[in-house]
């Protein structure tokens, strides 16, 4: 068994602070009256959205690092390549 606070712990911790419940505390309790099953894939998709958006918000940091040294390419040569691949 866990030791970890149910969802309704938490939601009344909220209201008890005088805390507005988020979107994401509202979603995770109504998702709590779902089977099994169904909170196991909806965990399993939510994680993965989450894994993408942090991956991409790294590579986005990644290339604004990149631009901030220097190491950017030039416009005009990156539109011209992308024209000559795709014919535009």
């Amino acid at each position: 068994m866990s030791n970890a606070p149910s969802t309704q712990d938490l939601a009344a911790l909220c209201s008890s602070r005088g805390r507005i419940m988020t979107k994401l505390e509202r979603a995770i309790k109504e998702a709590e009256q779902l089977p099994s099953d169904l909170r196991e894939q909806l965990g399993e998709k939510l994680l993965h959205y989450i894994h993408k958006y942090l991956a991409l918000r790294d590579d986005i940091d990644a290339g604004l690092r990149e631009l901030d040294a220097g190491e950017g390419r030039d416009g005009n040569d990156v539109f011209a390549a992308l024209k000559s691949t795709y014919g535009a």
